[in-house]
């Protein structure tokens, strides 16, 4: 989830663990770094009628779904805006979650978090592809509070966590199609 969110939701003592990218900047709270992660655009195959990699030229010109806390603004743009380009957002949503009916039957494209696209594909109808830029890769964890650690059944659920994402092999970097494949 949101880092900001999980930051205030732990600290108010709303939840006692959160799985989120990035770390904290708060003494509170405690984090342990699960692996990183890269970036794939996920698309609509028969919409798009193709399966090849995305060109820079395609990739700029095509409508793009924003996925984003802000909902104004992405890493997308940042990549973009180092190469001196900009993309046309279609749409913008907080929540992965709202991609399936973004993208059923459109052209346009949304490039997420690896483990969220490859979700998506295996759902089967979408596809994934690695973006023609390159993406700095993203680190995710899970924190807890300091008082937390005096709790043993909330201690004994984050360590069968932890042992449940390292057993899926999400501890490891996750993989990504070979560059210029894409995965349908």
């Amino acid at each position: 989830t949101n880092s900001i969110v999980a930051a205030q939701a732990l600290n108010d003592k709303e939840i006692d663990l959160a799985i989120t990218s990035g770390g904290f900047n708060d003494g509170r709270l405690k984090h342990f770094s699960l692996g990183s992660s890269n970036y794939l655009i996920v698309y609509d195959p028969v919409a798009r009628g193709s399966a090849a990699a995305f060109t820079l030229e395609e990739f700029v010109s095509r409508d793009h779904i924003l996925v984003s806390y802000s909902g104004l603004t992405g890493i997308t743009d940042d990549v973009l805006a180092e190469h001196g380009l900009r993309r046309r957002v279609l749409a913008s949503t907080t929540h992965f979650s709202a991609l399936p009916f973004l993208l059923r039957g459109s052209e346009a494209i949304a490039t997420i978090p690896a483990h969220a696209a490859l979700a998506l594909s295996e759902a089967g109808a979408f596809a994934v592809s690695e973006p023609p830029l390159r993406f700095p890769r993203y680190a995710f964890g899970v924190s807890w509070r300091f008082d937390t650690a005096r709790k043993p059944e909330i201690m004994q659920v984050r360590d069968l966590l932890l042992e449940a994402i390292g057993a899926s092999g999400m501890s490891e970097d996750t993989a990504s199609p070979v560059r210029g494949k894409s995965t349908t």
